[in-house]
């Protein structure tokens, strides 16, 4: 994400530099994405050797009905509300708006939103949240996990034509797996190769209105909740951080035995 920040030029300057320094230096490559290295590492270093391990969380425990219900009258939402939440980067890349215009236009959900960044970014949401109950924007948070486990579907947001889209791995692909909530996302990078074995959650082509209310009635009004819930505890375990502590340990032995 912080390639934006950097020209064409200077941006191949440190692909190259990057490819000289793990060919020379790195003994073993440790990656979040098996996308990655099949359609990009792989064609600039053949025999690269490498493991994959993930941005993975252990299982949260789920709040208490009461516990949630609390969360939900601070916030001023309904028992009854279907929630979709959002924590994470402020920023233009994150195409925060197109969630908030789906939300402006359609009040049978309510969004729930926290992080900071962007200054302007954040005062377009104090907006409109302003001018829109269902739509609460809590700027930065100490306890992410609680509205976590209080909303009933979580949503990961990039801009369709940024360069990182077709390549993502994120964070809330793996909170959503430890928290059990289904997941709203591009249908790319990591995100479309692990639903692609289990359906977790739902796959957007664009964050466009009409893809939106697709997503939402098939997660949350179609009597899928209890399906989609046992498919993310059948797949829990292969992506905790207790797995990926058992895999470093392997990758760190192995490196050390060779020397």
């Amino acid at each position: 994400m912080e390639a934006g920040k950097f020209n064409k030029h200077i941006l191949k300057i440190i692909g190259k530099l990057e490819s000289v320094l793990i060919k020379v230096f790195v003994n073993e490559f440790i990656t979040v994405s098996q996308q990655r290295v099949n359609e990009y590492w792989k064609k600039k270093i053949p025999n690269l050797r490498y493991t994959i391990i993930g941005n993975w969380h252990n299982k949260v425990d789920q709040l208490s009905k009461k516990e949630s219900l609390l969360i939900r009258n601070k916030l001023k939402i309904k028992e009854d509300s279907k929630v979709i939440g959002y924590i994470g980067s402020i920023s233009p890349s994150r195409n925060i708006s197109s969630f908030c215009e789906f939300l402006r236009k359609n009040k049978d959900y309510v969004g729930v939103i926290a992080g900071s960044g962007n200054q302007q970014q954040e005062e377009i949401l104090n907006k409109y949240a302003i001018e829109n109950e269902n739509i609460k924007f809590l700027g930065y948070i100490d306890n992410p996990y609680k509205i976590y486990n209080m909303c009933d579907a979580l949503i990961y947001l990039i801009k369709e034509d940024h360069s990182y889209a077709n390549w993502i791995a994120p964070n809330n692909l793996y909170i959503a797996i430890a928290c059990t909530k289904p997941l709203i996302s591009l249908n790319t990078g990591e995100v479309k190769q692990i639903f692609s074995k289990k359906n977790i959650g739902y796959c957007v082509n664009d964050y466009s209105y009409n893809e939106l209310l697709k997503a939402t009635n098939y997660l949350l009004k179609d009597n899928r909740e209890a399906k989609v819930k046992d498919n993310i505890l059948s797949i829990q375990h292969l992506y905790t951080w207790d797995k990926a502590e058992e895999e470093l340990l392997i990758v760190y032995n192995r490196i050390l035995d060779e020397k």
